[in-house]
């Protein structure tokens, strides 16, 4: 370990999973860029803009990237280029990763980071044409993905790997097979055309839909993006009240190769639910006029049953079907359930709230999220729990002196409801068995799966040279107990995660280097014992 450790240091290579570009800007999903412009932006005076759908189109980049005059990296001006028409170089990325005891990693988009050395790179090229414009940046990386004890399923073969509490409903890993585990990805890519008010194109990039970073309920970095079309405006438009921004996507999701899921790519029944799924979805934001600073928004995503022959016009609108269950159209029940509303798919549905002071460099915010539909109103407003909630409260302030502090709390902890009868959980589904995932990994907050919760705390350094990071996080990976899945108490539950990390990017000519170590105590992991994790990172980002 301790060779592998000095081998690690001495590298120096590694891959910052927050690139910044040199020539002009790319702002890709909680990128380095991305992160502190969101805090500049708030100490402007001008009305803030919002950042609650993103990624951002190119005239959305051109706007966030007029930061105020006086910043901590004002200096840094070829960080703060719009796009110009032409073809470029994006930087040369390179990391190392390593895990002592378990596997551990998040918000790093398609990157699994096993027990034991796992090395990425990501490069790419990005070009302008007028409206049109593209980004390719493909990612590879080889997780060297050492044994580790696994919480035992009751699963054989290739579902001993599985989810150890969960094994049969969602597509979550506990390790990638027992060797080697490599992955090449198209990473963040993306063509798309701008124009006349309204954005339309492909991607493969990472989106994230309402104000959270670190633990957002619907969508964000910590899996890889998925295969899919889009369609919204370009910009924020005025409609006198306030200004409004939407966005529709439509794509296709995958599973790992340790999914619950056999059979074909298609639904045949509840056994055989389809390997692939079709997703569908809408987010859109409101900035009330006369109330600066204040952005307020919804989000519905869908998990559909990839139909036999592809997708029809009925998957394609999904997105706007009734709200309630009540009110969607009757289909044949699957054996075992009594259900005929909604058998073929799954929803998750958010309401969130973002407030900044402008020039203070103080934000809020906040997002409320469910699992699957309510049956009606009433239903909703007696048990809003029902199915499945979350709840996440989050609080960001930068000083001038590039100090700023950063902080988010999400829970979706197992209500007292299940006391009462039986309850859909958050991130899992028993007919599409792969849940809130792709390819293996949770499209929303990584922090567990049914019940759920985490904080965070972090300080972080502002300056010329660079940033140095602070950051305490607890997350509750497992919970199990009295009201939740037996009527037997566990003296060894829950499973929690206690980690205190530190990392610094400098930036150079025309090298920038990263450096991070994170030490973890897993407590009652796997419903067991105590485990200890180091983590460490080193990385490299080469700008042309």
């Amino acid at each position: 370990m301790k060779h592998r450790i000095l081998a690690l240091v001495l590298m120096l290579l590694g891959w910052t999973s927050r690139p910044v570009s040199a020539q002009t800007v790319h702002l890709s999903v909680n990128s380095e860029l991305e992160e502190y412009l969101r805090f500049a932006q708030t100490i402007s005076s001008l009305q803030p803009v919002p950042w609650s759908i993103r990624g951002f189109s190119v005239k959305q980049e051109s706007t966030v990237v007029a930061a105020p005059a006086v910043h901590p990296w004002q200096q840094r001006q070829e960080f703060f280029r719009p796009r110009t028409n032409g073809v470029r170089i994006l930087p040369i990325s390179a990391a190392a990763i390593f895990n002592s005891a378990f596997p551990f990693g998040s918000n790093d988009g398609a990157v699994w980071a096993g027990k034991g050395l796992t090395t990425v790179f990501q490069a790419g090229i990005a070009g302008k044409w007028g409206p049109l414009s593209a980004t390719i940046a493909p990612l590879f990386f080889r997780a060297e993905n050492s044994a580790f004890t696994l919480m035992e399923n009751g699963k054989t073969g290739k579902l001993q790997f599985a989810d150890g509490q969960f094994p049969e409903v969602i597509d979550r890993p506990q390790r990638f097979g027992a060797g080697a585990y490599q992955l090449v990805s198209p990473g963040q890519s993306t063509i798309r055309l701008d124009g006349f008010g309204a954005t339309i194109g492909v991607s493969t990039a990472n989106q994230a839909w309402g104000p959270a970073t670190r633990y957002p309920f619907i969508l964000g970095n910590n899996a890889s993006g998925y295969p899919h079309v889009f369609l919204g405006t370009e910009s924020p438009l005025n409609i006198g009240i306030g200004a409004v921004q939407g966005r529709a996507v439509w794509g296709m999701l995958e599973q790992s190769a340790f999914s619950p899921v056999g059979g074909p790519q298609y639904f045949v029944d509840g056994i055989e639910s389809g390997r692939r799924r079709f997703t569908a979805g809408i987010v859109a934001t409101f900035q009330p006029r006369g109330v600066t600073g204040l952005e307020l928004g919804a989000g519905r995503f869908f998990h559909r049953a990839w139909p036999e022959g592809g997708p029809r016009t009925g998957d394609f609108t999904s997105l706007f079907q009734n709200i309630f269950k009540r009110g969607l159209p009757t289909e044949v029940s699957l054996p075992g359930s009594e259900n005929t509303k909604g058998v073929r798919d799954n929803q998750l549905f958010s309401l969130f709230v973002r407030w900044v002071v402008p020039g203070t460099g103080f934000e809020a915010y906040g997002e409320f999220g469910r699992e699957d539909h309510s049956w009606d109103i009433r239903d909703f407003i007696l048990e809003p729990d029902h199915g499945g909630a979350s709840r996440m409260v989050g609080v960001r302030k930068m000083w001038p002196n590039g100090l700023a502090l950063r902080t988010e709390v999400i829970n979706y902890q197992a209500p007292q409801l299940t006391r009462l009868r039986p309850e859909g959980a958050v991130y899992v589904h028993y007919v599409l068995r792969q849940g809130h995932t792709v390819k293996g990994q949770p499209l929303g907050a990584d922090v567990g799966v049914g019940s759920g919760a985490g904080a965070m705390l972090a300080f972080d350094k502002y300056a010329a040279s660079g940033r140095n990071t602070i950051m305490w996080e607890r997350s509750l990976g497992r919970d199990r107990g009295r009201f939740y899945l037996t009527d037997v108490p566990m003296d060894e539950a829950p499973d929690v995660r206690q980690t205190l990390s530190l990392e610094t990017v400098r930036f150079g000519k025309p090298f920038d280097v990263t450096a991070k170590v994170g030490a973890t105590m897993n407590f009652n992991r796997n419903f067991s014992s105590d485990v200890f994790n180091l983590n460490v990172q080193v990385g490299t980002s080469y700008r042309f």
